[in-house]
């Protein structure tokens, strides 16, 4: 399941990663590192974002009338779809991160290159 998130993350990256490529050799290269930064903003606040999700408090659920028990207690983020919310906010983001901003810098950087040249 983790392996099909990343594949879909990865693919999802790639291709965000090409509508600034495209971006910035067909319109303009600060569209396209605005663009950039702007992914990178929203990746930012996805992660921060399930990671606030994820630590909320637990949620007591009562028992039923005239059944003996406790009642339960529903943590945020557990079971499988909570492992995939971790793997996502604590790995793929910040990976996703340093990669686009490592491209995103030498895209600036060649650009700014091309200017001096020309």
């Amino acid at each position: 399941m983790l392996l099909v998130v990343t594949v879909t993350f990865g693919i999802t990256l790639a291709s965000a990663w090409g509508v600034v490529w495209l971006l910035g050799r067909f319109v303009s290269a600060r569209l396209a590192i605005g663009a950039a930064l702007a992914l990178m903003a929203y990746l930012l606040y996805t992660g921060i974002d399930t990671m606030l999700v994820c630590s909320a408090e637990a949620t007591y659920v009562a028992p039923l009338p005239g059944n003996s028990g406790e009642g339960s207690m529903i943590h945020a983020c557990d079971g499988p779809g909570g492992m995939i919310a971790y793997f996502y906010s604590v790995f793929l983001v910040p990976t996703a991160l340093v990669l686009l901003g490592v491209v995103t810098y030498r895209h600036w950087i060649s650009k700014a290159e091309q200017k001096v040249q020309s």
